[in-house]
């Protein structure tokens, strides 16, 4: 499908419903990558604990900063995304059972000891809103967040988005993100998500603007028979050096750029090992399948 006729929005519209399920992810506090990018934050001087998630989608990785005391803000410009993330919300709200179900708490009482919002209720707003348009949010936080969200946006946005990241911060504040590279979309080409509900194709062009396009076919239960409808969806490659180019011009100071190979598991996973594969990989960027930043406003 030609690139310039996908749009991302009818694709995320299409796919909230099956969103968690397609990309076979973790509860939310075993989520490795969120573990992992708390770590960083852990590390920071943050003077509040208001936070704004931008690309939230359907919601996890504010309701892991919410179990972490942050008063968050989830913006997405996806209506039907943003339907799955306050339905999640209003079950944490109303039953104790299903946050801990939610959360992958049940299973694992060290877990639920230590990890739970059984007595919290989480402080939470998800709101529509385009990142893309300029000052499309008044509210000021001290911590900005943007998970696997900006691949997904055109690079023809991305002073927009900085720039609406930058008057969203309050002075000191920081904002952390990450980018897909190239070793990301290479590796999607030859990946499966084996419990997927889903059967999809992906197409990948070097010579456009380095383009990743997903087509995603929803499968009924049999797993043989699809239904008549697809999904496409476009993501887009960001170099590290126009990041840091953009940053500058809207007065981020680029304090950290970390690569990172997300690992999802069901074991048990040693965090230090995985902190010391990280910075190792440092002398590898080619290999690191995305890149976290963290910067701070002047």
């Amino acid at each position: 499908m030609d690139f310039n006729l996908i749009n991302n929005y009818d694709g995320f519209q299409a796919l909230a419903a099956y969103h968690d399920t397609f990309f076979d992810r973790p509860s939310p506090l075993e989520n490795q990558e969120f573990i992992l990018l708390h770590k960083y934050i852990d590390q920071l001087e943050i003077s509040g604990n208001k936070l704004l998630d931008i690309g939230c989608g359907t919601g996890d990785f504010c309701f892991y900063m919410a179990n972490c005391g942050y008063s968050i803000v989830g913006i997405d410009y996806s209506d039907n995304m943003l339907l799955v993330a306050r339905n999640k919300l209003a079950l944490f709200k109303n039953s104790i059972n299903a946050r801990n179900t939610f959360l992958g708490s049940v299973d694992r009482p060290e877990t639920l000891a230590k990890n739970s919002l059984t007595s919290v209720t989480p402080k939470i707003k998800f709101l529509k809103n385009d990142i893309c348009v300029s000052n499309c949010v008044s509210e000021q936080f001290n911590l900005i967040s943007m998970i696997n969200a900006l691949s997904y946006i055109k690079p023809e946005n991305r002073d927009c988005v900085f720039s609406n990241i930058s008057n969203c911060l309050y002075s000191k504040g920081y904002v952390i993100f990450n980018i897909v590279t190239r070793a990301e979309f290479e590796h999607a080409l030859s990946v499966k998500y084996e419990n997927s509900m889903f059967d999809y194709e992906i197409n990948y062009d070097y010579k456009k603007d380095h383009k990743l396009s997903t087509t995603c076919y929803k499968f009924y239960e049999s797993g043989i028979i699809k239904t008549p409808f697809e999904i496409h969806l476009a993501e887009y490659e960001h170099s590290l050096g126009d990041i840091v180019k953009v940053l500058q011009k809207c007065e981020l100071n680029v304090l950290k750029i970390i690569p990172n190979t997300p690992i999802y598991s069901d074991d048990e996973v040693d965090l230090n090992k995985i902190i010391e594969a990280v910075e190792a990989s440092y002398a590898m960027p080619n290999g690191a399948r995305s890149v976290i930043f963290v910067a701070q406003k002047k």
